[in-house]
């Protein structure tokens, strides 16, 4: 008598290639999951550090243009009332504003009087009309970025910048202010 072999997989091998198989797949899933949560964790970290020198940067730039004698200083924070956080420079002469530095819901708004707004101005005065200053602004969005609040130290004649975040530390930096006098 001749045995019938035929060719083929059993059911006990098969059920062992699905398991085996679904281990596998579930191994590369978590794996794959993993690798993406680094990857966001990444990007975010690389997101946090690059705006935060961004605000440095313009910061420290900002300053910069009006550390010599001459102008005023003042700073404002956000509170309950108020959601913009300020730096404000005046001259010191006339305590015209010259230049703002405006944080407000991930907006960062650096505003400075235009060269010729004050001769506009005083020959619309002149004519008997007034006229709004005119400021040239440039403007920066982030993402990380919950707030800035700023903090002046007259002792050391420096400026503390704290950024805020919501998911993490925050982080902070100081300018010194030169010959910025340090106004209310």
């Amino acid at each position: 008598m001749e045995k019938n072999k035929k060719k083929g997989f059993t059911l006990v091998e098969l059920i062992v290639t699905l398991a085996v198989s679904a281990i596998v797949l579930g191994m590369v899933a978590s794996l794959s999951v993993l690798v993406n949560k680094i990857l966001q964790a990444q990007r975010y970290t690389s997101s946090v550090n690059s705006e935060y020198e961004q605000v440095k940067t313009t910061a420290e730039n900002f300053i910069s243009k009006y550390s010599s004698k001459g102008y005023k200083i003042v700073v404002s924070n956000s509170n309950e009332e108020k959601t913009i956080s300020s730096i404000y420079i005046y001259e010191t002469d006339e305590l015209k504003l010259v230049s703002k530095f405006e944080f407000q819901e991930g907006v960062l708004v650096v505003s400075e009087l235009k060269q010729n707004a004050g001769e506009e101005t005083s020959s619309a005065e002149s004519e008997g009309e007034k006229t709004a200053e005119s400021f040239d602004e440039t403007e920066f969005r982030f993402s990380t970025i919950v707030g800035l609040n700023f903090e002046l130290s007259s002792e050391l004649n420096l400026l503390k910048i704290e950024a805020v975040y919501e998911t993490r530390s925050n982080m902070r930096f100081l300018i010194n202010l030169g010959g910025l006098e340090i106004g209310n």
